[in-house]
């Protein structure tokens, strides 16, 4: 009976002297380096595609900002500006799609929205398409030093299409945009040259409008110097001189027209809110017309 208690004995303290090293041959920290594994980080989404948004507020004159009209240069005959040209906001949403080597391609719809109605007819006010457009462009087409300055052409290429209510009635085919853009940095200043010039042809089926019998336009030349400042790095000071003239169906000139204004002065500032928001406030000025037609607009842009 003795011998049988000391052999059970004798077995119980061995195995728990096995267990106590098979524990601690697994407890016990190996010398072998082992990689930690770290979770991948998550990249911030990114669209595939660019949104964009600009509107333009074309508003009364400087010196009666509560006027329901704006002035402008587009009937030619300054005293019917206040009974036809409407308080309006001019919109661009585009998508596109940025590529390699400065290349995009956008597609924009085009409207305004008249918010005042100073004629009285209920005709002014409201929703109105303009003609929207497929945009190819390409920035540094030329990216190069001259001296201590910094020079730049980029260029794109307009397809508009015949949505406004003026082409559908004149049965216009389209018209198309050519641009050329030289910009220049003068040296380390805060000085800056940029352009926008353009040539527009129009594919018109006709010579006149059948609904009123205007004669159609055929080309389109336009210039936009435009000086700028950029006093902080986003505040940027501009001003602004375009210049447009247009040929007819019967290749008569639209500066042979008494009381258009052909050229426009727009001095303003670009303020950029956030990286994605920029409000330009400009006053614009028609020299053709008396400077107390001066108006105060507004322009705000924001992109994804």
């Amino acid at each position: 009976m003795l011998a049988k208690a000391l052999s059970l004995a004798l077995l119980s303290a061995l195995s728990a002297n096995a267990y106590a090293q098979s524990t601690a041959a697994i407890e016990a920290p190996s010398n072998t380096s082992v990689a930690e594994t770290k979770p991948a980080e998550a990249k911030p989404f990114k669209l595939p595609l660019t949104l964009g948004y600009t509107g333009i507020f074309f508003g009364p004159e400087l010196i009666d900002p509560s006027a329901d009209w704006t002035p402008a240069a587009a009937m030619g005959n300054f005293s019917d500006s206040r009974t036809q040209d409407a308080l309006v906001v001019r919109h661009t949403l585009s998508v596109g799609k940025n590529f390699n080597n400065g290349l995009a391609l956008s597609a924009n719809l085009y409207f305004d929205t008249a918010m005042t109605d100073p004629a009285g007819n209920g005709k002014t006010r409201g929703f109105f398409w303009l003609d929207s457009y497929l945009k190819l462009a390409k920035t540094g087409l030329v990216d190069t030093k001259l001296g201590s300055s910094s020079f730049r052409l980029d260029t794109q290429v307009r397809a508009y299409l015949p949505t406004s209510l003026r082409s559908r009635q004149a049965n216009t085919y389209g018209s198309y945009r050519f641009y050329l853009n030289p910009n220049i940095t003068f040296g380390n200043s805060i000085f800056s040259l940029t352009t926008s010039n353009y040539a527009m042809v129009y594919a018109q089926p006709q010579m006149t409008n059948p609904v009123d019998g205007s004669t159609l336009r055929q080309l389109e030349f336009f210039a936009g110097p435009q000086l700028n400042a950029q006093i902080h790095p986003r505040v940027n000071l501009f001003f602004l001189y375009e210049a447009v003239v247009h040929m007819d169906m019967l290749g008569k000139w639209d500066n042979s027209q008494t009381g258009l204004a052909l050229t426009d002065i727009e001095p303003g500032a670009d303020i950029q809110v956030t990286d994605n928001i920029t409000i330009s406030p400009f006053l614009n000025w028609f020299p053709a017309l008396p400077i107390s037609t001066t108006s105060l607009n507004v322009s705000v842009s924001a992109s994804l």
